[in-house]
């Protein structure tokens, strides 16, 4: 027979061709909606992908019963399952002495009925704002297309801080059974990454990744030990096998088969701004608010400008080491620590912590959390952070240096390459 790929994620049915009968096999999957919470997570070192969702001011249409709120609300939205009324909504009142949440679990558009579900924990930041933190189960219908519909339960974890301008969740559910591979039976868990609750992500290698369909998270599952991203064929006990599961997991096949499915590739990034082009301008905002076009700090000096944000934990991280490095230079250098990608809330808080503690300049891209209007996008096609560059007199990129390696030297090298001494 031959084998006829369709696309997974648009629910459809799949065919695989076996090498003989009785290696593979099937399995029903029971829905754990909290088996991945945070604790659990923390258990099994599960690491997660996850999603997130920008507040705003505006009331979903579909929303039309609220609480009481003391102040002004703002709401996130977010899907799960497919072929739902309207995607899923929550509201956010942080204008007490307590954040509060409501969550609609049963997507019925009223905010009232499954109780103020809310935040379930809040403690206080390392930046002195508060953390929250809270993990819920909603009811999930799955009608795909052509296909039978199902209901069932699906949990995600939520997270923001108090300044955020977005709620991140990841999810807490997994699909756990038995199945029989090779006459041996073995415990079984699906996860998916999308934190969507679709579980039909088989790579389809005939329909290419592009911009306007986006690529897919893994696909986990959790065989004997091991973890397959299924959503391509994976080696396991000696043989090629390939997975598949219906858009709500509830089961899933596993099948010997000689057919290579390659994992899908994500759109190749674009590079960072290269070592030799012309650094642009563009305008930055000091510590006291005031614009000031970022030509005024390069006239005629090295410029190390270290693109961070306070969300970034590696950022942070890395911060000691580069104003250590700033301490101990001599000649005519300028170490600045550009606020990129974040909340100007968020920034200013930090700031006023952590600020004394650095001999470092630090400027905030205007653009805050708006990605497509960043500097570090727009000028420096920077999509990962901390990332510094090191631009020379002549304001032309000398280094780039990615991520934070302090064995590496690398910013240190670059620097004495320019004329700057710094201690070994």
């Amino acid at each position: 027979m031959k084998p006829i790929f369709v696309a997974a994620i648009a629910a459809a049915a799949f065919a695989a061709p076996a090498l003989a009968d009785g290696p593979g096999g099937s399995a029903k999957l029971a829905m754990r909606p909290t088996m991945f919470d945070p604790q659990g997570s923390r258990e099994n070192g599960m690491m997660y992908m996850p999603g997130g969702s920008a507040l705003t001011t505006e009331r979903p249409a579909w929303v039309h019963t609220e609480p009481g709120y003391s102040g002004s609300p703002r709401y996130i939205t977010f899907t799960l399952g497919v072929g739902g009324k309207h995607p899923y909504a929550a509201a956010f009142d942080t204008s007490g002495e307590t954040p509060r949440a409501w969550f609609d679990l049963n997507n019925d558009g009223d905010l009232t009925n499954d109780g103020e579900n809310g935040w379930q924990k809040v403690e206080a930041g390392q930046d002195g704002g508060k953390n929250m933190q809270a993990t819920h189960v909603f009811d999930v219908v799955w009608a795909p297309e052509g296909g039978e519909t199902t209901k069932g339960k699906y949990g995600l974890n939520f997270y923001t801080a108090l300044d955020r301008e977005q709620v991140n969740y990841y999810r807490a559910a997994a699909r756990t059974g038995e199945i029989t591979l090779d006459g041996k039976q073995y415990k079984v868990t699906l996860l998916e990454n999308d934190n969507d609750a679709r579980y039909d992500k088989l790579n389809n290698p005939d329909a290419p990744v592009t911009t306007e369909t986006p690529i897919p998270k893994p696909l986990w599952l959790m065989l004997d030990g091991n973890r397959f991203d299924i959503r391509g064929t994976f080696s396991f006990a000696g043989m090629n096998w390939l997975a598949k599961a219906p858009v709500d997991g509830s089961s899933i096949t596993i099948e010997p088969t000689f057919k290579s499915v390659p994992l899908p590739r994500p759109v190749e990034r674009p590079q960072v701004r290269a070592v030799g082009t012309q650094v642009p301008d563009f305008d930055v905002v000091d510590t006291s608010g005031k614009t000031i076009n970022f030509t005024e700090y390069r006239k005629g000096k090295v410029i190390v400008l270290d693109l961070w944000a306070t969300w970034c934990g590696p950022c942070r991280a890395a911060m000691p080491h580069v104003d250590k490095i700033a301490r101990s230079a001599k000649g005519d250098v300028e170490f600045i620590a550009f606020n990129v990608y974040d909340e100007e809330a968020a920034y200013q808080r930090w700031l006023d912590k952590e600020k004394s503690n650095y001999s470092l300049t630090f400027l905030r891209d205007p653009a805050g959390r708006e990605s497509d209007a960043s500097i570090a996008k727009r000028h420096f096609n920077v999509s990962a952070i901390p990332t510094m560059f090191v631009i020379d007199k002549d304001g032309k990129i000398a280094e780039v240096v990615v991520g934070y390696n302090p064995e590496a030297k690398t910013l240190e090298n670059a620097l004495r390459k320019l004329g700057i001494e710094i201690p070994e």
